[in-house]
């Protein structure tokens, strides 16, 4: 099941006036000031040299002008140190930054880290920093890092929502639930009106199965936001969940309404369906939803299931064989092929089915099957073994299998 992306804040550019900029304009305008009077002196004291040579009553003017032609050459000189040397250490912590978010939204997220690794070495004290490096370690799944860089950030700016929202959602994504929760409280509390703060915790509640209050939020998400189609995805998931499946198909309709083009709509619909016997509502939802995404081999599979629940022994074995197509390692699709052939007295190839789910991801129910499949050919030493081997693995089951292997014994003696 797909969580939604979390809510990041739109990158702030760091403010360009910074003390270096406001020193170069002070000396700018003191070489302005001087540089003017400078011009006024020297062409004053050059007409009266030129009225009478004689003289030299001209002369302090030239030197006057002179001294502050120097000094203002002084000035521009400082400004010029300032701007190619000072200067750009702020702008590059500014350019880091950018690269940053430019890297994080193109999924480079190693690239990422490095450049808001170097934005805040220039300027730590700068929060957004630290918080987009949290962004980028949380998509790398290092939450213990990704959550020291939200505390930071928030250390230096407390009433930031976001911050509290990630950090709340790297705690969810360490399943440490109650601390998400807190987090997500503290970032409704900042910002009441930000449906995306209710969902989160609302899946939290979800997984922690406080149903009734993961529908409160939403159900404010939804107030706040009615036409964003996952939050009633995740309504109608709790709801389903509730065994409430009234409520839970027309939030998965409504979902659908606002947003057909998502395969997991359809996909949660159809499998509540199927839960409750609309098979044929539960075929056209995993054939709508295998329209929209093709390539996923779980739509065949439970497409499968829910044809050979209604007899459809060809199709489901259709629906399964293009399900390991896509995906040769998916043991349950071999499972379940087993299944069926064996309701079509294909014992052979069920066998040969069943021994390459084994062979992947050895399961009761496989065993349990190939069991069964041997039993009907005859070989009942080969099927006692395989029903042993299906209740060590599953002891639940001995119940159910025990009755099959006194009957194979008993079988096995009468041959």
């Amino acid at each position: 099941m797909e969580e939604p992306k979390p809510i990041t804040p739109t990158p702030q550019p760091e403010p360009k006036t910074s003390i270096p900029a406001v020193l170069s304009l002070i000396f700018a305008l003191i070489g302005l000031c001087l540089g003017i009077p400078a011009i006024v002196l020297g062409v004053m004291a050059w007409i009266q040299i030129k009225r009478a040579p004689e003289k030299f009553t001209g002369l302090w003017l030239a030197v006057t002008g002179a001294i502050l032609g120097a000094v203002e050459l002084i000035a521009i000189i400082l400004i010029i140190i300032i701007v190619l040397l000072i200067e750009p250490g702020t702008k590059t912590a500014q350019q880091y930054y950018d690269q940053g978010v430019s890297c994080y939204n193109q999924g480079d997220y190693d690239g990422a880290v490095k450049s808001f690794t170097k934005a805040f070495e220039l300027n730590p004290k700068n929060a957004d920093y630290r918080f987009w490096r949290g962004c980028a370690y949380d998509c790398q799944k290092k939450y213990d890092q990704a959550i020291a860089d939200f505390t930071r950030a928030i250390e230096i700016n407390p009433t930031d929502a976001g911050y509290h929202h990630w950090r709340g959602i790297a705690y969810h994504h360490k399943k440490e639930y109650d601390r998400a929760i807190a987090e997500f409280n503290q970032a409704v509390k900042l910002n009441p009106t930000d449906a995306g703060y209710y969902c989160w915790r609302g899946i939290a509640y979800y997984y922690k199965t406080e149903y009734g209050r993961a529908v409160a939020d939403f159900t404010q998400a939804i107030k706040l936001k009615p036409g964003n189609a996952g939050y009633h995805y995740w309504r109608g998931t709790v709801y389903q969940s509730k065994k409430e499946s009234g409520p839970a198909i027309a939030d998965y309709t409504k979902a659908i309404k606002l947003n057909p083009a998502d395969s997991d709509y359809y996909y949660s619909r159809g499998n509540l369906k199927y839960q409750t016997g609309d098979y044929d509502g539960a075929l056209a939802d995993y054939t709508k939803a295998i329209e929209l995404d093709p390539l996923d081999p779980e739509l065949y599979l439970e497409r499968g299931n829910v044809r050979h629940s209604d007899w459809d022994y060809d199709g489901a074995i259709a629906d399964y064989t293009k399900a390991i197509g896509l995906d040769p390692e998916y043991s349950l699709a071999y499972e379940n092929r087993a299944a069926v052939k064996c309701s079509k007295f294909y014992f052979d190839s069920a066998i040969a089915d069943c021994t390459q789910a084994i062979a992947m991801h050895p399961c009761s129910f496989a065993y349990s099957t190939r069991a069964y499949a041997r039993n009907e050919k005859g070989d009942y030493d080969a099927a006692i073994a395989d029903w042993e081997q299906a209740i060590k693995l599953n002891p639940s089951r001995e119940e159910k299998l025990r009755p099959l292997i006194d009957r194979a014994k008993n079988d096995r003696e009468q041959k």
